[in-house]
């Protein structure tokens, strides 16, 4: 899963913006509002697991391909890759997923050991 890093405008930065400086989220819900108040020049900054970065990677350059295939003339070396990079994109997919996998299976032993201590 992505998170959102808070990133102020720097030292003249004001007491509303500068609490959130370099403040790391985990859910994007958790993250105020932006902008905070008028001239608030404060950003996010997305921080991709390996994993996603190597998704947007292949997903950037399947759609570069598919551009490339539909002009007129085919390049065949480009369609070749196609293949390869599905390929890429599956084992990059199985990963996430099992990382996904573990994560819920952590979150039901919390929430069994939550129930017993209720």
């Amino acid at each position: 899963m992505p998170q959102f890093k808070w990133i102020t405008a720097g030292s003249d930065s004001c007491f509303a913006c500068t609490r959130w400086s370099n403040k790391v989220f985990s859910k994007l819900y958790d993250v105020p509002e932006l902008p905070v108040h008028p001239n608030c020049r404060c950003r996010l900054k997305v921080i991709l697991s390996p994993q996603e970065k190597e998704l947007v990677k292949i997903g950037d350059e399947l759609n570069r391909l598919k551009a490339q295939s539909s002009q007129d003339v085919y390049d065949l070396s480009a369609l070749t890759l196609i293949p390869f990079l599905f390929e890429r994109l599956l084992e990059a997919a199985r990963v996430l997923l099992g990382e996904v996998e573990q994560s819920v299976q952590t979150l039901g032993i919390f929430w069994d050991n939550y129930q017993e201590m209720r």
